[in-house]
């Protein structure tokens, strides 16, 4: 059979694909945890006999895959073969529209197959789905701005001198950063690997060097560790 465009999307995701037929069937290896998923566009397969498919337990997930036009066809057709108190062995909904949604993300964060699960788990792969989880993302992104204002702060102080967690506040509010979000950057950046400050005592800081001379000792730091790493594993 030909194999459907959202085989290369599950692939970009982390998936491998195992079967050359529907029920297409991708495995997701985590290390400790592997998990099966099958899935069948809406139609070319019977419902039943995917439900069946995960009934057995030769995967933990199955689903239908439509597309977003006709989504709500495919919820109805999922609804008509739920078998009563088996909700937990229910097929869920997959639109490919969301897959491709999910490998545009990746792009700008390491989404993979766990994240796939959690989806899977609460029966949709959707636009609504995705977009909960790309929140989720911008979350953790605009986090790594706030992490990057407060060295852009920090680039004004010259090696060795000492500062207040005040001294920083005027222009970190300006920022949209309180004193707490503040603290544990400064925090985050007195630890390794960063030790670009020495906690002296509380909301007092030292500045071990420049942020400039920190930025490059770190992309040293990075380099030297990636040599190792492709060391280990021409070995």
């Amino acid at each position: 059979m030909e194999v459907p465009a959202f085989s290369a999307d599950l692939e970009a995701l982390g998936f491998v694909r195992e079967s050359a037929g529907a029920p297409w069937v991708f495995r997701a290896s985590l290390g400790r945890r592997t998990f099966h998923l099958a899935l069948a566009k809406f139609g070319e397969l019977p419902s039943r006999e995917l439900l069946v498919y995960r009934q057995q337990g030769r995967v933990q997930y199955a689903a239908i895959v439509a597309g977003e036009s006709v989504k709500g066809e495919a919820l109805a057709e999922i609804a008509s073969v739920r078998p009563s108190g088996l909700a937990q062995v229910s097929l869920g909904y997959v639109s490919p529209e969301a897959l491709q949604r999910l490998v545009r993300l990746r792009s700008k964060f390491p989404v993979g197959p766990l994240d796939v699960e959690r989806l899977l788990r609460e029966g949709r792969v959707d636009f609504e789905a995705v977009q909960r989880l790309e929140e989720d993302v911008f979350g953790v992104l605009h986090e790594r701005g706030h992490f990057s204002a407060v060295l852009t702060l920090l680039a004004d102080y010259p090696p060795q001198q000492v500062f207040l967690l005040a001294d920083l506040m005027p222009m970190a509010r300006e920022m949209g950063l309180e004193a707490d979000h503040l603290q544990g950057i400064l925090e985050s950046l007195s630890s390794p690997p960063f030790l670009l400050l020495k906690r002296l005592s509380p909301g007092e800081f030292l500045m071990r060097q420049s942020v400039e001379q920190a930025l490059s000792d770190w992309m040293e730091y990075a380099q030297a560790m990636r040599r190792r790493l492709q060391g280990v594993l021409r070995e």
